[in-house]
């Protein structure tokens, strides 16, 4: 989609957003400008395997799994551990993190599910939620590097 295009999306958002809830239609256009390019940006499996995850086909089935790694490398968690495994340090987008509550991130990583469907093309995930990070931002983050890569 060209810039052209995008922009008369925008403004037939707007116009009928004006129509709908009253307002001037320039007041709506910023809003609509974001919703149009937002529509224009869309997660490939192509990308989703440019980050590092695996292709799982199956019975007319398509998805992209990531693993572990990939979606500790997109939420920006590291920690390092020591031999008995407990966690020595842990940093959460760039912030120190508590050992106890790096576990729990931990865990949620490790035992959570999150794949592309190519279906219908969204990043979906499945598990316990924790305290410092949920499964929408997980999602979120998966998307964002995805669309980077």
């Amino acid at each position: 989609m060209n810039k052209s295009t995008l922009f008369i999306t925008a403004w037939n958002i707007s116009r009928d957003a004006a129509a709908k809830f009253g307002g001037s239609v320039k007041s709506y256009f910023a809003e609509s400008l974001k919703l149009a390019y937002s529509r224009t940006r869309v997660v490939t499996p192509e990308a989703c395997l440019k980050i590092g995850g695996k292709l799982w086909e199956k019975n007319g089935m398509s998805r992209v799994y990531f693993n572990s790694d990939v979606v500790a490398a997109a939420v920006g968690f590291e920690y390092d551990t020591y031999k008995t495994g407990n966690i020595k340090w842990a940093s959460l987008g760039g912030n120190s993190l508590a050992n106890g509550r790096a576990n729990s991130v931990r865990t949620m990583i490790c035992f959570g599910k999150f794949w592309f469907d190519t279906a219908d093309n969204k990043i979906h995930a499945r598990g316990d939620e924790c305290r410092d990070l949920s499964l929408i931002s997980v999602v979120r983050a998966l998307k964002a590097a995805a669309l980077a890569a």
